[in-house]
């Protein structure tokens, strides 16, 4: 069985910039041919991937909430922080929040794509696992 896998590159400025480019000539995902999303630098990641977010990103994959407000029930956090870390995670890339409509605005969050795990490309090569599947295959019992 295979992983899904989505891509988080550390770029040097230059290239940062050039994939920033192709991203915005696209208008849409700023994700590219082979699901990477790149970030300028080791801590600007950090900065944006807290713990707080992983553990959003997997109850996403996991427990497929029907909207925000039942994450954050989830997660067992207050409604505005993860509405604030599910904006950040939308702007960079990893999930996006597809309007439901109704009486209230309500957003259903989604993964940008099905993936199971974050592979982390730097000098040293870093998996988050997010999906069940990849635990059940990463971490033996």
């Amino acid at each position: 069985m295979k992983l899904k896998v989505l891509n988080v590159v550390i770029s040097n400025k230059e290239q940062f910039m050039k994939g920033l480019s192709r991203a915005l000539k696209k208008r849409g995902s700023s994700l590219d041919e082979d699901n990477t999303i790149e970030f300028d630098s080791f801590e600007t990641f950090k900065r944006i991937i807290t713990l707080n977010k992983i553990q959003i990103l997997m109850a996403i994959a996991r427990l497929k909430p029907e909207s925000i407000n039942q994450l954050a029930k989830l997660v067992d956090r207050e409604y505005p922080h993860v509405l604030n870390d599910c904006n950040a995670l939308e702007t960079y890339g990893f999930i996006r929040l597809d309007d439901v409509g109704g009486a209230r605005k309500q957003f259903k969050p989604r993964l940008v794509f099905d993936y199971d795990l974050i592979r982390l490309k730097t000098n040293l090569e870093e998996v988050l696992p997010i999906s069940e599947r990849s635990n059940n295959l990463l971490l033996p019992r």
